[in-house]
């Protein structure tokens, strides 16, 4: 029976684990891809002026909800706006966007898991 068990645990741990890291890396992503969709409508008043759209209190009157072990950095200028997140929790993965040069969430190259 201990055996049975043990083996069992074998199994399920390293799964669990592997689950676990997953979703730190799925809240990176979706809080980058949350703070571009609130910087995009933070600069509609501005005329596409990004300027006043690159800090978590400024974005958060437009949806930015920012996840617990999640940290955003971000930056905007009169034309762009661009961003990365990474996980405490995680391997070091960095995700990055740019308004300017891509339409998704990309792994930053370098980082662990790209």
């Amino acid at each position: 029976m201990i055996i049975i068990i043990g083996v069992l645990a074998a199994i399920a741990i390293p799964a669990f684990l592997a689950q676990r890291e997953q979703a730190w890396e799925a809240a990176a992503q979706s809080d980058l891809r949350n703070a571009a969709a609130a910087a995009t409508s933070c600069a509609v008043p501005d005329d596409g002026d990004f300027t006043a759209c690159d800090t978590v209190g400024e974005l958060t009157p437009f949806g930015l909800r920012q996840t617990d072990g999640v940290t955003l950095t971000m930056v905007g200028d009169a034309d762009s706006w661009s961003g990365e997140a990474t996980h405490t929790l995680d391997d070091g993965t960095v995700y990055e966007f740019d308004t300017a040069t891509t339409s998704r969430v990309q792994c930053q190259a370098g980082t662990p898991d790209c």
